[in-house]
């Protein structure tokens, strides 16, 4: 049987892919159904104002929807 020799470096490829998907799909939802923790939104732009349009499924009354802006991130929960 041949021996391999020691590379600590061996694994740093598979940490870069891992890396790579956490930094393009995000970090999974522990327990969550992909896209049930974060809905679909579109965000768009006018001459005045940006918009944000998405679907916020199981919310009954305007009052159950928190929308908050601070330092230009934008954050939308409900219960």
């Amino acid at each position: 049987m041949p021996l391999i020799p020691w590379d600590s470096f061996r694994n740093t490829d598979l940490w870069r892919r891992d890396l790579e998907k956490i930094f393009n799909e995000g970090f999974p939802e522990i327990g969550a159904r992909p896209g049930f923790a974060t809905p679909r939104i579109d965000v768009f732009e006018t001459e005045h104002e940006v918009i944000a349009s998405c679907e916020i499924p199981g919310l009954d009354k305007k009052e159950d929807l928190h929308i908050d802006v601070d330092e230009n991130m934008l954050t939308i929960s409900g219960t």
